[in-house]
Parts: C-alpha cells; structure tokens; sequence
C-alpha cells in the first residue's frame, strides 16, 4: 500500500498495488498481470468502478491536489507515450490527452506530432490546471529534437502554451525518446600486424595479438 502522494508529484505505479488520493476517500489499484494491466477506482466503504483503460504496467501516476481527477502516464511504445486523465466522479469517461491536442488548434506542426512523440503529465498547477510535457523527434529527414509544455484545462480541454526550446538537429534518430546527437568520434587504431603460422603463413591478421613468427613456432 502506497501512501499519500505529495501535491503534483508521480510516482511508479506497482501492477500488484494501489494509490491512495490526497483526501483518502479514493484508491486506484491495478487488475491483472505484467507488462499490461486495467485499472480499477474504488471509494473506501463505497463500490469499485472499472476503468476503460489497458495502460503499461510501469505507469506513472498523478493525483490532482483536490482529488477530483488523476493523470496517467502510460509509456505504450518506443516510439510514443500516452497521457490519459480519469475524472473520479466520471470514471468510465476515460480522456486522452494526445487526441485532445491533436484536434486542438496550437503551433506544433504535425511532423513533429507524428514522428517519436512522447507525452508527459509534469505536474498539477491547481486543481484544474495540468503542466504536459511534448518532447521527441521528427521521423521526416533532417532530423531533429523538440520540447514543448503546455498547460492544459482539464475541466474546458484547452491547452495554452508555457515553453519551447530551440529544435536542435538529431543524426541519430533511430534512438528513441528526443536524445542528443550521440556521434561516435575516432580516437586511435593500432596497426595491424601480421600473426604467422608454423609453416611462415599469413592466415589472419590482429590489431591486438601481437605474435612475432619465432615466438609462434616455438610452441
């Protein structure tokens, strides 16, 4: 059993535990095993509800400070992460932040919303207000990494723009999750050399097995 979170703080939801709201009236648990589980919303000395939701089983978790909603970070793919907010008093109207901003009208353009996308709830700025992290990479040539954050109202569904950080040109992009370039430099090469065998022939050579022929034949 998971205490009480602190106000706006996630935390790794266990697939065999459960999560206590900040006033304790509510409890989100799991059902069923690794790597996917659904969710249940259940009041103490109340009924349990189910949740219309098959997240990941490393989730992460959010209650909002006055109880009325939690966000769900749900990693999915290698190539995208899910937000989904639950309105307790609404459980089976499960909203999923990605589609909202998707048909919302913001300045992201849309190779940057269909490449690797990864969306992340950071944390509640009010009871309301809700801090969302988009960050990632464009799949489209040339390449490169963003990050944004919006705050979303999760009572109106609209977004209104916080930051963004300058586009930065990415050359490995087969690396999931808006990592910085990871070019590889040279550094030194020894020479090769020849190994001889018995009989003075050249079979292979090794840039590390440094053997002369004498020492070879002499075993």
């Amino acid at each position: 059993m998971l205490g009480i979170p602190a106000l706006g703080a996630g935390f790794q939801f266990p697939s065999c535990g459960c999560c206590k709201s900040p006033d304790g009236k509510w409890e989100l648990g799991s059902t069923g095993d690794k790597p996917e589980f659904s969710l249940r919303l259940r009041r103490f000395g109340g009924r349990t509800y189910p949740v219309r939701l098959v997240v990941d089983s490393r989730c992460n978790v959010l209650w909002s400070p006055d109880s009325a909603y939690v966000a769900i970070n749900d990693p999915f793919a290698s190539d995208m992460s899910r937000v989904f907010i639950l309105w307790v008093a609404a459980p089976e109207k499960v909203r999923s932040v990605g589609q909202l901003f998707r048909h919302s009208k913001t300045s992201v353009p849309g190779k940057e919303l269909n490449g690797h996308c990864y969306f992340q709830a950071s944390k509640w700025l009010g009871k309301n207000r809700l801090l969302i992290r988009i960050s990632g990479h464009t799949d489209e040539a040339p390449t490169y990494s963003f990050e944004h954050e919006y705050v979303f109202d999760v009572v109106s569904g609209g977004f209104r723009h916080a930051t963004s950080k300058k586009p930065e040109p990415v050359t490995n992009a087969g690396f999931a999750g808006c990592w910085a370039s990871t070019g590889f430099r040279h550094a030194t090469s020894k020479k090769y050399e020849p190994v001889c065998a018995a009989d003075g022939s050249q079979p292979f050579q090794s840039a590390t097995n440094r053997v002369s022929p004498a020492a070879y034949s002499r075993r």
